[in-house]
C-alpha cells in the first residue's frame, strides 16, 4: 500500500474513490489476491498460508448462538464466502451464499486439537476459504477457532473479524458495509493498471538485473525446491540477558523496572 501511495503521489493523478460494483459477474482479483492464488497453485492445498484466529469466550458457549454469529459474520464480510475459480484462462472471484463449516470438539488439549485443525488445507477454486471449530474445555471456558486462508484474512482483518464475531454473538445488529474487498479489487485493476505501474516495474527489473540469489548462512543448504516446512522452537531468555537487550531497544538506561516487555526465565 505504501508503494502504491508513492506511485500515486508521483503520478500526480486524482483518482476516483472506490465505489460498489455489481456482483452479477465473476470479478477480478486484486494484486495481492493474485499473488496468493499463484502460490497456492504451486502447492495446492498447502497449509503454508493458513491463518488461525482463537476467540476465547470464557464461558460455556451456546452452539446455536455461535453458529448464528458465524453465519452473520459471513453475511457481513463477503470475502468469507468468496471462492477463486479459473474462468477462461484467468482467476476470478465469485461471491456465494453465507454459510460456514462448524465443528464441535471436547478436549483438554486445545493445542493438539488446533494443530490437527490447522493441518487441513483449502480448495480456493471450490471453497470455502474458512471454517470454524468450537472447542469445549472443562474449567477453561470454550474457544472458537477460526481457520482461514490468507487470501481471505490477514493480521489487520483478523482484529475486525474477532470484534465483529463477539458483537454478533452478543446479539448486536449486523449492517452490511457499503464497500467490500471485491470493490477495492475492481478499483485497483481499473485505476492502477499497466500505465501507472509499468515505470516502477521497469525500474526494479533494471535494478535487479544480474543479481544472484542470496544464500543465507543457514544450518543446511537451501533445497532445489521449497517445501514450506518449518518448526517452532520455544526457549527462555535469562533475565540478565533480556533486560539489557530491552533497554538497548527502547533507549532506556538499565535499572529496576526495565525490561518488563521481555520474557525471561
Amino acid at each position: 500500500m505504501r508503494s502504491q501511495a508513492k506511485l500515486l503521489e508521483a503520478a500526480g493523478t486524482g483518482l476516483p474513490p472506490v465505489v460498489p460494483v455489481e456482483r452479477g459477474d465473476a470479478l477480478p482479483l486484486s494484486f495481492g489476491q493474485e499473488r496468493l492464488w499463484f502460490l497456492d497453485r504451486l502447492t495446492p492445498g498447502s497449509t503454508e498460508f493458513t491463518v488461525p484466529l482463537f476467540i476465547r469466550l470464557g464461558e460455556r458457549a451456546d452452539l446455536d448462538a455461535v453458529h448464528a454469529a458465524l453465519r452473520a459474520l459471513a453475511g457481513r464480510h463477503e470475502i468469507l464466502r468468496t471462492r477463486y475459480p479459473v474462468i477462461g484462462d484467468q482467476p476470478r472471484q465469485v461471491v456465494g451464499e453465507a454459510g460456514v463449516e462448524l465443528r464441535e470438539a471436547a478436549t483438554t488439549d486445545l493445542a493438539a486439537e488446533a494443530t490437527a485443525e490447522l493441518g487441513r488445507g483449502f480448495d480456493l477454486a471450490d471453497g470455502p476459504v474458512w471454517r470454524a471449530l468450537l472447542v469445549r474445555s472443562d474449567g477453561a471456558g470454550d474457544t472458537v477457532l477460526l481457520t482461514l486462508h490468507h487470501i481471505a484474512c490477514d493480521g489487520w482483518s483478523a482484529v475486525t473479524l474477532e470484534r465483529d464475531f463477539r458483537a454478533l454473538y452478543a446479539g448486536a445488529e449486523s449492517p452490511v458495509p457499503a464497500l467490500q474487498y471485491a470493490d477495492h479489487a475492481v478499483w485497483q485493476r481499473t485505476h492502477l493498471g499497466d500505465d501507472l505501474l509499468a515505470p516502477g516495474l521497469a525500474a526494479w527489473r533494471t535494478a535487479l538485473e544480474g543479481v544472484e540469489p542470496l544464500h543465507l548462512p543457514t544450518d543446511r543448504p537451501r533445497p532445489a525446491l521449497r517445501d514450506g516446512r518449518g518448526a517452532v522452537v520455544t526457549f527462555a531468555v535469562p533475565g540478565d540477558v533480556a533486560r539489557p537487550c530491552s533497554c538497548e531497544r527502547h533507549g532506556t538506561p538499565p535499572g529496576p523496572g526495565t525490561g518488563r516487555g521481555a520474557r525471561s526465565g
